[in-house]
């Protein structure tokens, strides 16, 4: 246990060593995602997977980081995201649209903020987790540490049953995460429930990557001419 042990406040000791745990993990040459779950709105159920490669560009150090994201929607893959080190891509795999947009120099997290404005809402959650101090997005939270790492939740309740949202944080104190667990009920504005569930788990390769962080666009694929202010959801 870190010197944060002698915290008063769980909730801020809890916060405090997931910030270093998700520091670590930034910190990490290489890391591999692969985050599988399902959202339920009243009867229809939607499978999702989002798998992301994020590698640190230490030779030379003047050049970005590089991301690759795919974005699956009930087994099919609907969007990829290359940040090749000049520019980050985007790809619509149902309408055909690419578009790009330039890459800076100041590391992953502005390639991993067009990335998250380029997928749909729930798989933005296991890519914020490369940005650093975003993990925090809960807005009147509990918490606290445990064995496995920590539990975030934010909660009401209604009629015995919970509404709202609980993570599971999976770590080693001062070591990069493990694993993310994300569950959430909501009330929908039709009064139907809407359930999700997200398990994230995350990698360190101490290889290279085999493959090349660069878009596979096909031939006959078309410029997107409103991208990237549109977000496809479905």
């Amino acid at each position: 246990m870190a010197s944060t042990a002698f915290s008063q406040d769980p909730l801020e000791e809890a916060y405090t060593e997931i910030g270093l745990s998700l520091g670590a993990t930034q910190a990490s040459v290489r890391v591999q995602i692969q985050a599988v779950g399902w959202v339920r709105a009243g009867s229809t159920t939607t499978q999702l997977e989002t798998r992301i490669w994020r590698e640190k560009r230490t030779e030379p150090e003047t050049l970005p980081d590089r991301l690759y994201v795919e974005s699956y929607v009930d087994g099919t893959l609907r969007h990829t995201v290359v940040a090749d080190g000049r520019r980050v891509w985007r790809y619509d795999h149902t309408m055909k649209e690419y578009s790009f947009i330039p890459q800076s120099g100041g590391g992953a997290a502005d390639a991993i903020s067009s990335a998250v404005a380029w997928i749909r809402q729930d798989a933005q959650r296991p890519l914020r987790l490369l940005i650093p101090n975003n993990f925090k997005w809960l807005t009147k939270p509990e918490g606290e540490r445990n064995a496995y790492g920590a539990e975030i939740r934010q909660l009401t309740w209604r009629g015995g049953e919970w509404r709202g949202t609980y993570l599971n944080w999976y770590f080693t104190s001062l070591q990069p995460l493990d694993r993310l667990q994300i569950s959430e009920r909501f009330e929908q504005p039709d009064r139907t429930l809407r359930e999700s569930s997200m398990d994230v788990r995350l990698t360190y390769p101490t290889t290279p990557f085999e493959f090349e962080f660069k878009p596979n666009i096909p031939s006959d694929a078309k410029p997107a001419q409103d991208l990237p202010r549109r977000i496809i959801e479905g």
